[in-house]
C-alpha cells in the first residue's frame, strides 16, 4: 500500500479503493503526511454497524433512518473543521454497498444557492451558522444541519438529487479500504441488505497537513 499514490489518486478522483487493513492504512498515510483527526467523541478511529431507529444512539443518522438507505452527507459536519479524508475499512465482505458522489477536484461543483444559503448546525455545545460550501469544501448532513433560508432549502433538494448520479462501492472481497475526500465528496450507506445486520466497518478520519 503506497500512501502517496493513494492520496494522489484521491485528489484526482475523489475516492479510491485499496486492499489492506486499517492498521496498514494508518501507517502508510502517516508516512504520506496525513494525520489522524477526531470526529465523534474525540476519536479518530471508530466502528460502524447498522442500528435500528430504536437501538441507535440519539442524534445520529441511524436514529433517523435506521436500516434504510441514508442520505448523502459529509462526515463531521457538526465540527468547525471536519476531517479532510474518511477511510472505511472492511475485514470481511458485506452485501450492503456504500454510495459515493464526487465533486470537482478544483472546487466543489455546486449551484450558487448552495454556496450562499445559510444552515444552522446543531452540536452538543450549541449551534453555529454556515453554508454548505465552507472555505472551498462541502459540508452537509441533514441530521445536524437545518436550512435557515430559501437558498439553503434549495440546496437540500440539490443534495438529495445527487443520489441519481452517485456510484456504489461494493464490499465484495475481504480487507478492502475505501478512501473518501470528505472535502468534495458525499457518501452514504445503502439500505442494509437482508442478512447483513452484523455488517461492521472500521472508520478512520484524517486531516492533510497542507490543506
Amino acid at each position: 500500500m503506497d500512501g502517496a499514490r493513494l492520496l494522489q489518486e484521491l485528489n484526482r478522483r475523489g475516492w479510491v479503493v485499496a486492499s489492506g487493513t486499517a492498521g496498514d492504512l494508518r501507517r502508510t498515510l502517516a508516512v504520506a503526511g496525513a494525520q489522524p483527526t477526531a470526529t465523534q467523541r474525540g476519536r479518530s478511529h471508530s466502528f460502524l454497524r447498522p442500528y435500528t431507529e430504536q437501538e441507535a444512539p440519539p442524534n445520529t443518522m441511524s436514529a433517523v433512518y435506521g436500516l434504510e438507505e441514508q442520505p448523502l452527507h459529509t462526515d463531521g459536519a457538526h465540527l468547525h473543521r471536519p476531517p479532510d479524508v474518511i477511510a472505511l475499512c472492511a475485514s470481511e465482505p458485506s452485501a450492503t454497498p456504500t454510495i459515493v458522489w464526487a465533486g470537482s477536484s478544483t472546487y466543489p461543483t455546486v449551484p450558487a444557492y448552495a454556496r450562499s444559503g445559510i444552515f444552522t448546525v446543531r452540536t452538543k455545545q450549541g449551534s453555529f451558522l454556515t453554508s454548505a460550501v465552507d472555505g472551498g469544501r462541502i459540508r452537509y448532513d441533514p441530521v445536524c444541519m437545518s436550512p435557515s433560508d430559501g437558498m439553503a432549502r434549495e440546496a437540500v433538494g440539490y443534495f438529495t438529487s445527487l443520489r441519481a448520479s452517485a456510484e456504489e462501492h461494493h464490499w465484495d472481497s475481504p480487507n478492502l479500504v475505501l478512501l473518501i475526500d470528505n472535502r468534495r465528496c458525499l457518501h452514504a450507506r445503502s439500505a442494509v441488505a437482508e442478512g447483513d445486520e452484523t455488517r461492521r466497518l472500521e472508520r478512520l478520519t484524517f486531516r492533510l497537513e497542507k490543506s
